[in-house]
């Protein structure tokens, strides 16, 4: 095992040292995670999402910008100082060292307060990525919430490994397109991580058959797609 630690092991072990502060910056970044997701609690909410369901133009826009592909790069003058962009460097190969991992992350691109970061790494890249890229998603977590609290700076930092981002959201594309082409009047689609199911209601704002939102909590939240039998 040359002496790695699991990610979320890594973390567990020094979870005694958060302090309340720490803790709460960790609720916050989590919570904005997915507060723009859709969600059904009431009859009222529901028809809110409608055809397309309640996503942002923006945030939907900024979902597709997710990936690292060369047609997304449509960038906006960054407006990420400086020394919060180096800082998110450092910290995460910091993190990265600390794991006992062979890996190097840098600067991708910057585009308006979004931050891309690339980890470049041999054969510990499945462990940096995790299981359906649960590891990615916790590290930007943590870095967008050490970034708050250190300089007070709300950006939105995107991590990529190995092209895996672009990977998974044509493997996305295609769960959509099979689930579609189903017909079936309400279709539970598999846990995934609050990017993709963010993605996964951009991808659904122009189909007219059907209407999503999230339920769950945690590991288990997932998208739920419902027949839209309303009449345009």
């Amino acid at each position: 095992m040359s002496g790695k630690k699991g990610f979320f092991n890594f973390f567990r072990s020094r979870s005694e040292k958060l302090s309340n502060e720490d803790k709460l910056q960790r609720e916050y970044a989590i919570a904005q995670e997915e507060k723009a997701e859709p969600e059904q609690s009431t009859a009222t909410q529901t028809e809110a999402t409608s055809v397309t369901a309640k996503v942002t133009k923006d945030e939907a826009a900024e979902e597709f910008v997710l990936v690292f592909s060369e047609e997304d790069k449509e960038s906006l003058p960054s407006t990420v100082s400086e020394i919060a962009r180096d800082y998110a460097i450092k910290q995460l190969n910091d993190i990265l060292k600390n794991m006992g991992f062979d890996a190097i992350a840098s600067l991708q691109r910057a585009s308006g307060n979004q931050l891309f970061l690339e980890i470049s790494c041999g054969d510990d890249i499945g462990r940096i990525i995790g299981k359906e890229g649960n590891n990615l998603e916790a590290l930007q977590i943590l870095l967008r919430a050490m970034i708050f609290k250190i300089h007070n700076e709300s950006v939105k930092l995107f991590l990529d490994a190995d092209g895996y981002r672009n990977k998974r959201r044509e493997a996305v594309k295609e769960i959509l397109t099979r689930a579609i082409k189903s017909k079936r009047q309400r279709i539970t689609l598999k846990p995934m991580n609050a990017s993709e199911r963010r993605l996964v209601h951009a991808l659904l704002q122009n189909e007219k058959s059907y209407r999503s939102y999230s339920q769950g909590n945690g590991n288990d939240r997932h998208i739920v797609l419902e027949k839209n039998t309303r009449r345009a």
